[in-house]
């Protein structure tokens, strides 16, 4: 997660529910274009070629 927030693409929020240590993770804009970039690049791998 941490090369993530490097980039700028999640947001990390770290607090304590109780005693115990909460981290929270949200996909920055940025986070957000990269990924469906991503699946756009991934379905055009499996996309079956039209004869």
């Amino acid at each position: 997660m941490r090369k993530l927030e490097d980039a700028g693409y999640v947001a990390v929020e770290k607090s304590f529910a109780g005693r115990k240590p909460l981290t929270r993770l949200s996909l920055t804009p940025a986070g957000r274009s990269a990924f469906l970039s991503y699946l756009d690049a991934i379905g055009k791998l499996v996309e079956p070629t039209r004869a």
